[in-house]
């Protein structure tokens, strides 16, 4: 008697057990991987934009370089000859790189020359003023957002 009695308790515990607890427990697991793969992918891909901006960072900061040393070499052809005008010449730098003399211009005793320089299509623009009275000095080297304006447009 107490066999059977004890046999009637744990049957009864099985049958009262809830049939949909697996599928519960399957459509959780599912929901938390979607939520961990949604962010491993966000987090992926913010490391990936991140390391594209660094690397457009690195291709201007190279672009900034060619065109002051472009502007370098405007700057010391108007020191040798103040009668020196240009509407545009390319400088061949070091590894292939460019950069183009766009104008040399101005009078007697002004001269503006603006130079331009890309890295990977990022362009700097540089517009530098020069006098020659009572001495050579540089008046303003300004970065340009491009040459359409007179004078240069910051």
């Amino acid at each position: 008697m107490i066999f059977q009695l004890n046999q009637i308790s744990k049957s009864s515990r099985l049958q009262t057990k809830n049939p949909s607890g697996g599928f519960i427990a399957l459509i959780s697991i599912l929901l938390v991987s979607m939520v961990l793969l949604v962010t491993v992918t966000t987090l992926n891909l913010t490391g990936y934009i991140a390391r594209e901006s660094i690397l457009d960072a690195e291709f201007k900061e190279m672009s900034i370089s060619l065109a002051e040393a472009c502007g370098n070499i405007a700057v010391i052809k108007l020191a040798s000859d103040f009668t020196y005008t240009q509407t545009s010449e390319s400088v061949e730098m070091v590894n292939g790189n460019q950069c183009k003399i766009i104008s040399v211009t101005g009078s007697s005793t002004i001269k503006t020359a603006r130079v331009q320089a890309n890295s990977h299509e990022l362009y700097t623009n540089l517009e530098i003023e020069v006098t020659n009275s009572p001495s050579f000095k540089i008046n303003s080297w300004k970065e340009c957002a491009d040459f359409i304006a007179t004078p240069c447009v910051i």
